[in-house]
């Protein structure tokens, strides 16, 4: 069944200005939508994310404005009106100034009589985080393929003499068998002294 205008909850008008007051803070992009993705309220961040003025993004279709995410968002937002439940989610959406990767919390704006009339998405971009992780990651896998391929036995012990790494355990052991172990095992007793 399609929903009509008049068929869809409407805020009281008092909770209106509350509205307009809370989308238009600073900060995080927001977005306020009906179930159809009717876009009811919006901040500053947003619009300049959409690279829209915010009178251009009122009252129109969230799903049009992003038809790349449109399915994906339809289904949250249904999700959100359905259960009354907050939801979390990442994403990497396609903006005019390119793929950027946001965190957000979608959560019910209920009215007095309890009933879902709008969902909130409070955004966080992500996009720097998310490439410096991938950064560390590739640094990581390439210190990795050197360690393992060194001519020298390379170990890493807490100051109990526990080992935490070792990049080839030897003939005789397993990384199961040293991983975690007392250090102190696998030297010659002679060497302890000076180090217990």
């Amino acid at each position: 069944m399609t929903e009509h205008a008049s068929d869809q909850p409407r805020l009281r008008p008092i909770d209106e200005p509350l509205l307009r007051a809370m989308a238009r803070t600073r900060g995080a992009p927001t977005i306020f939508v009906r179930r159809d993705g009717t876009v009811l309220e919006l901040n500053d961040a947003t619009a300049k994310n959409l690279a829209l003025a915010r009178e251009q993004v009122l009252g129109r279709s969230l799903f049009e404005l992003v038809p790349l995410m449109a399915d994906v968002f339809r289904r949250r937002i249904e999700h959100v009106f359905d259960t009354g439940q907050s939801l979390e989610v990442e994403d990497a959406i396609p903006l005019p100034d390119g793929l950027r990767h946001f965190r957000s919390l979608l959560d019910p704006a209920f009215n007095d009589e309890g009933v879902v009339v709008a969902v909130r998405s409070l955004a966080f971009e992500v996009t720097a985080q998310n490439a410096l992780i991938d950064a560390l990651r590739q640094s990581d896998q390439r210190l990795a393929l050197i360690l393992e391929h060194s001519p020298y036995l390379v170990i890493t012990v807490t100051r109990q003499g526990v080992i935490r790494y070792i990049n080839r355990p030897g003939p005789n052991y397993s990384l199961a068998d040293v991983m975690g172990a007392d250090s102190h095992h696998f030297v010659r007793s002679d060497f302890h002294a000076g180090y217990d």
